[in-house]
């Protein structure tokens, strides 16, 4: 082997230089690797663990999320089934109390028309009375007219 060391040429001989710069290089590469490289590797796999975490707890809320969505549909749809159960009860209760009120005025017209009729024909009474004794005046001044004296 020293046969083959010494036909290199001089700057590819291993002398002293060579082993220092060796061991220099050794001593840094396990010196970055115990300051550096473990501790790169320390921060990266805590931040693998955060943003694993992180994507649990996104799971979580979305899972939350799709849970509470489902209950507030549900919710919404009993609230419409429950407006229109109110509704129809109210619109059934307006129509009734519209026929309530509806009848209630057909009545109190009716007897209004009724008591008018009653005071008209007792009124077309009077007056024609009233005409007869008028039209028998009448007919008792133009007998006596024709006549010439008074007839009783």
């Amino acid at each position: 082997m020293e046969q083959f060391m010494l036909s290199l040429p001089g700057p590819m001989r291993i002398n002293s230089t060579f082993l220092f710069v060796l061991v220099v290089f050794i001593v840094l590469v396990v010196l970055l690797k115990r300051f550096y490289v473990d501790g790169y590797s320390d921060v990266m796999e805590k931040r693998q663990d955060i943003i694993e975490g992180a994507e649990r707890k996104l799971k979580d809320v979305e899972a939350l999320y799709v849970e509470k969505l489902a209950f507030f549909e549900s919710e919404l749809k009993n609230a419409r089934v429950n407006a229109n159960a109110l509704r129809e009860r109210l619109v059934g209760e307006a129509r009734r109390e519209r026929e309530s009120i509806v009848a209630h005025a057909r009545a109190r017209a009716g007897e209004k028309k009724t008591q008018v009729e009653k005071e008209t024909l007792e009124i077309i009474e009077k007056e024609k009375k009233a005409a007869g004794a008028f039209v028998e005046k009448l007919a008792a001044g133009i007998a006596e007219s024709l006549v010439g004296r008074k007839i009783s």
